[in-house]
């Protein structure tokens, strides 16, 4: 194996590397067309090289991702799982593109991930998730497409991070996995950027000792099929989804806040494209929402022989105060144009569709704790009572703010 480092490498070694790497890129994509079947799951790994990663842990970050890629016991070489390997710092760059693991390539792409250099400037994942998400584009329907992120830190710009997140998610992603190392992570970013299944959806190890374990360990659930629908969720399933709906709802209003507050001194595309942002975290939370719902509904549901999870509804139901509020304050946002954009109005009316769904799941989840054997006390059942009685209201209020962008 041949490994060389950005900061102690000539030009004349870095284009011999290139050429190298050249050569390698050809022979790990010769397979592709002899793999033994359809892979059913892609992944693009999506691997932080900025500067506040030293040397030594860039290393380190190399050999555990290109250990777990090499492994037949962790990485799968039947044709079944499909592989990119993306770089971000100040630019994105792609070490591997994505293919089909065999036992022919597998090697390959292990060297390539150990020769890839370390850029070590900014960290714009914003632009990373762009691109892993285009990476990922096409192919056959029915393939699990997933993002995993490893960082060490906070990128650029959180918001607009978390705003790529979600169109990638809209654009046929099925989910965004985050693996964060060292003291500097954001744990609440990590948890808000990774959707749809917490907890596994995102880990945190405090070192980079710990980083090759914890990348074998992630590869290694990546692969594995989802469980089956209808088990039971476990209440650390149900408490790290909470957890992070609340955790995104805080960032959206954050960012709601910050738009209104600099609305006067953005140009008129500023003013759609951060507001088609807003848009996107807040479709983002609601389809997690419609999770959180689903599971709350496995769990309280009598024919599951479950006991009420009356904490988790009411979450729920402050979540969906909470999304409410936010879709208001997304309509006075719109208010503000002078001639309200028509994808924003489309946009708008989505959202308020899919707010009356969600409160429709909440009437369900209702009806299931009151067909519980146990029953549900008196004052916690008058009070989610008078909550969606209060729920309906905000639906209405919606649809009358709605009628008057239109109307106006």
């Amino acid at each position: 194996m041949c490994r060389v480092h950005a900061r102690r490498i000539g030009g004349r070694w870095r284009w011999a590397t290139t050429v190298l790497a050249t050569l390698l890129l050809l022979l790990v994509a010769a397979p592709l067309a002899a793999a033994a079947q359809q892979p059913a799951v892609e992944i693009v790994f999506l691997v932080d090289d900025s500067a506040s990663i030293t040397s030594a842990n860039y290393i380190i970050e190399q050999q555990g991702l290109a250990s777990a890629l090499g492994n037949p016991a962790i990485m799968p070489q039947d044709g079944t799982v499909a592989v990119a390997v993306l770089q971000f710092s100040t630019t994105v760059r792609t070490v591997a593109p994505l293919q089909t693991i065999t036992a022919l390539n597998a090697g390959g792409i292990s060297s390539l991930v150990l020769m890839a250099l370390q850029e070590g400037q900014s960290t714009d994942l914003t632009a990373g998730l762009r691109a892993a998400a285009a990476a990922l584009q096409g192919g056959r329907a029915g393939v699990r497409k997933i993002i995993c992120v490893i960082t060490d830190g906070i990128p650029d710009d959180p918001v607009e991070a978390l705003s790529a997140a979600a169109q990638a998610l809209s654009v046929g992603v099925s989910e965004i996995d985050a693996l964060g190392v060292g003291r500097a992570v954001d744990v609440n970013f990590l948890a808000a950027l990774s959707s749809p299944k917490p907890p596994a959806s995102f880990a945190v190890v405090g070192s980079y000792e710990e980083l090759a374990q914890a990348i074998a360990a992630k590869t290694k659930q990546l692969v594995t099929p989802p469980a089956r629908r209808g088990e039971q969720p476990s209440e650390n399933t149900l408490s790290s989804l909470e957890g992070l709906l609340h955790g995104q709802a805080g960032l959206i209003t954050s960012f709601a806040d910050l738009l209104q507050s600099q609305w006067g001194s953005l140009s008129a595309p500023q003013r759609q494209d951060r507001s088609e942002s807003l848009e996107r975290l807040l479709r983002s939370q609601q389809d997690l929402l419609e999770r959180f719902a689903g599971l709350i509904n496995t769990s309280v549901c009598p024919e599951q022989g479950a006991k009420p999870q009356l904490a988790f509804v009411n979450s729920f139901e402050a979540l969906l105060h909470g999304q409410a509020e936010l879709l208001l304050r997304f309509e006075q946002i719109i208010k503000n144009f002078e001639q309200p954009p028509a994808a924003l109005l489309e946009s708008l009316e989505g959202l308020i569709h899919g707010q009356g769904g969600l409160v429709n799941r909440f009437e369900d989840i209702l009806h299931c704790l009151s067909a519980l054997p146990q029953g549900v006390p008196a004052e916690s059942w008058n009070e989610l009572l008078s909550s969606f009685e209060a729920l309906i209201h905000s639906q209405e209020a919606l649809i009358r703010g709605f009628s008057g962008l239109l109307g106006g």
